[in-house]
């Protein structure tokens, strides 16, 4: 059994070994400098693509292929709680980024806000796709995501099941 499971360890050291970690840029260092010039108007699709030209001409030959849009590409929450980008900063979009990124063989990724946002707890939002609302899926009692930002809520991830398929189906949509 040992020698089974050593030999199966070997292997897999072997095929993980041979393929490079995902490597690519995030924008969460720019966006949390105080330089002139960089922060939240930086992220824009103007600066996104440049990035993109960088890696597509330089970088992407030796791996590089991931670029991860922090948190601050959305100007809000529609009456659903859904995020929706700028409109002044990504004029086609984030589907539109995407579509560009992707036709240069580059990934995209997209942070949002962990948690239940307050603005929308306060509504009591409808959860789409689901017979959920934002106060079902908030832990109770009432508590902070703790990563310092105190603009939203712990999610009750047990209350809403359908909640996470929502979620990626509404991300994926962004932009449309």
């Amino acid at each position: 059994m040992l020698r089974k499971y050593l030999s199966v360890l070997a292997t897999a050291s072997v095929v993980f070994a041979s393929r490079p970690p995902p490597m690519g840029f995030n924008t969460f260092d720019v966006l949390s400098t105080t330089t002139t010039g960089y922060g939240l108007q930086w992220l824009n699709d103007t600066s996104i693509q440049k990035v993109s030209d960088v890696f597509f001409y330089n970088l992407q030959q030796f791996g590089y292929n991931y670029i991860n849009i922090d948190s601050g590409w959305s100007s809000g929450e529609d009456e659903n709680g859904i995020p929706f980008p700028d409109p002044k900063r990504w004029p086609s979009g984030i589907v539109g980024l995407a579509n560009f990124l992707h036709s240069r063989s580059q990934k995209i990724g997209l942070y949002t806000t962990i948690g239940l946002i307050k603005g929308v707890y306060q509504k009591n939002a409808p959860i789409l796709g689901t017979n959920c609302t934002s106060h079902q899926i908030a832990s109770q009692p009432l508590t902070d995501v703790p990563n310092g930002w105190g603009n939203a809520y712990m999610v009750n991830t047990s209350v809403c099941t359908a909640l996470f398929r929502f979620i990626s189906r509404s991300i994926c949509k962004l932009g449309n």
